[in-house]
């Protein structure tokens, strides 16, 4: 039974990377056939993107595609060969604790396999901070921002999962058997308590929140805010300049503590309006409860991972499959974090569908409420093109991969 279970979890890593590496390489193929013809620039941006754009566009979409295959690639090996040499098992050995293998040494052995897969992906982040973005012109991360991001989020996972994740295996003790569901709960609150103090605790640690400045544009951005019943604590410039010249805006934070944030690097590529366009975007989403149903839905996975992992947790052979000695819930975890992906995957069409549903809603609500579809239109094109985002992606692609629809997409729609 154990090797079965090994042969149809391999079989659907293999299977999930093939056919990733597929669109990959179709989406690759559609971007270049449609960079060369010979007026590539589609009638609704004539005026508003050059020809040479559309190319840096299309050359900065292939190096992605090439870079995504080959990361995959590699990933894809070091993951079937980390499940199908007993490495994980040895690991587990070095931590063992018969009398209590899910106290800390089952924490110790979560935080070291994290370690070992933080430092396999180093070498791809190095490579497409400081070689593929740089290329592009959107690097502007030093090595040492570069290297304090990478202590600060590890110390930061530590200080904070360590502690969580031995109040978890505390559960396992004092509930049993319905431990999946105080688990559950424990990890519903936690995520609740980190949308709290996310914006005033965790986040200034890696960026600089100052109040806006712009004293028109804060007023506008309030009325805007009241307009939609947004209550926040102000309105925020992020320093995202010091990382890259990619540009964003959001809301963040929960109850009393939700603040409106707009990088720096928005502010130099928008005008006003366009800025408030993209702000009543997101106002929709907050309007139409999408940010609501999004925690929701990602409570409910969270529900059934544990029970999954419950399941797994009196299921022998699943361990064995895998070459540990001991079934326990610390190995459990790292073993679905592992291999669920690679089924969940296909599920993605249908999160992504329910995704572009909701940001066209959030654009109608955006024209309706400011009634500027030109604006709106405007302020699209701009990202896309600051952004060199990719406007012809093949329809495979974007079904299994994009929760935004495409620029072209969106702008047919607005302008209806």
């Amino acid at each position: 039974m154990s090797e079965t279970i090994f042969a149809i979890v391999i079989l659907a890593i293999l299977v999930h990377w093939t056919w990733d590496s597929f669109l990959d390489i179709l989406n690759l193929k559609h971007t270049q056939k449609n960079s060369k013809k010979g007026d590539p620039v589609p009638h609704m941006l004539k005026g508003q993107v050059e020809a040479d754009i559309l190319e840096k566009m299309a050359v900065y979409t292939i190096a992605k595609e090439k870079f995504s295959l080959v990361s995959r690639l590699f990933s894809t090996i070091f993951l079937v060969v980390l499940l199908a040499s007993g490495l994980l098992n040895s690991l587990d050995l070095v931590f063992w604790n018969q009398a209590s293998p899910d106290g800390w040494s089952g924490v110790f052995y979560c935080i070291a396999v994290s370690m070992i897969f933080t430092v396999f992906s180093l070498p791809f982040n190095i490579y497409g901070t400081f070689w593929l973005e740089e290329r592009h012109g959107f690097n502007q991360t030093t090595p040492s921002i570069f290297v304090l991001d990478l202590v600060k989020s590890l110390l930061l996972s530590i200080a904070i999962g360590a502690p969580l994740m031995r109040l978890l295996f505390w559960l396992v003790e004092i509930l049993g058997s319905n431990w999946w569901l105080g688990g559950w709960a424990l990890i519903v609150l936690f995520q609740v308590l980190m949308l709290w103090l996310w914006p005033t605790l965790i986040a200034p640690l890696f960026n600089k929140f100052t109040p806006l400045e712009d004293e028109h544009l804060k007023e506008e951005v309030e009325k805007l805010a009241k307009q939609a019943g947004f209550k926040s604590k102000g309105v925020f410039l992020m320093d995202g300049s010091r990382r890259s010249s990619h540009s964003n805006a959001y809301f963040t934070g929960f109850g009393r503590s939700k603040r409106i944030v707009l990088f720096d690097t928005l502010l130099k590529q928008l005008d006003q309006q366009e800025i408030l366009n993209v702000l009543a975007h997101e106002l929709g989403h907050f309007k139409k409860k999408h940010i609501r149903n999004q925690i929701i839905l990602s409570f409910f996975q969270m529900g059934v991972s544990f029970f999954l992992i419950d399941k797994i947790l009196n299921w022998p052979d699943f361990f064995k499959a895998f070459g540990f000695e001991h079934n326990s819930l610390h190995a459990a975890m790292v073993l679905l974090s592992l291999t669920i992906p690679s089924f969940m995957f296909w599920l993605s069409p249908l999160f992504n569908s329910l995704s572009r549903r909701y940001e066209y809603q959030a654009d109608r609500y955006a024209v309706k409420l400011l009634n500027q579809s030109e604006a709106m239109a405007s302020a699209l094109v701009k990202l896309a093109r600051e952004n060199l985002s990719n406007i012809f992606p093949h329809p495979l692609y974007s079904f299994f991969h994009y929760s935004h629809p495409t620029l072209l997409e969106r702008i047919k729609r607005i302008s209806s």
